[in-house]
């Protein structure tokens, strides 16, 4: 079985028996991207009419930063 875990806690693996993580394919990551990798068979793709700058980079912030225009303008109540 694979165990996706944050690549911070990878120090806390030597606290887990060795003959509980023997048979686990444990995967420490860092960035969503790489739990995608591991967890889906194949990646995503784009929708046709999508534009690709409205990926989200590494740090989580949209690359055009422009929040606005990707969700459109507030709603007022």
């Amino acid at each position: 079985a694979t165990v996706i875990i944050p690549e911070e806690n990878e120090r806390d693996l030597v606290d887990i028996p060795k003959n509980i993580k023997q048979n686990l394919d444990i995967r420490p990551v860092r960035w969503i991207d790489e739990v995608l990798q591991v967890a889906l068979k194949e990646m995503p793709q784009p929708k046709e009419g999508k534009s690709a700058d409205a990926t989200p980079t590494k740090s989580g912030q949209q690359q055009d930063g422009d929040e606005v225009k990707k969700r459109g303008a507030p709603t007022k109540h």
